[in-house]
């Protein structure tokens, strides 16, 4: 379902805030939890993905990431029937 990574994608000293719990840690203090959504939209897959930034150090956070959604699934119009979806000309 999702992995976690250790990438780097800023410098060391830069400060980020944890999705979980909303700290402001150093991207040392950080992990990164990415799960690819696609399916749950009926997409390819690697379409949709998230990544949760979470506190390493926090069994909570870590635990969070795992289950935290951050894209909410919405139901899709079928082809053809934009125009009978409801932020299409509503009133």
């Amino acid at each position: 379902m999702g992995m976690e990574t250790g990438r780097r994608r800023k410098e060391v000293g830069e400060t980020v805030r944890c999705s979980c719990c909303g700290r402001t840690r150093s991207w040392t203090e950080l992990g990164m939890f990415t799960t690819d959504l696609s399916s749950e939209f009926d997409l390819a897959e690697g379409a949709v993905t998230q990544t949760v930034v979470y506190c390493r150090d926090d069994s909570d956070c870590r635990g969070t990431a795992q289950t935290l959604r951050l894209i909410q699934s919405a139901s899709v119009p079928a082809p053809g029937d934009l125009g009978q979806a409801p932020y299409y000309g509503a009133d």
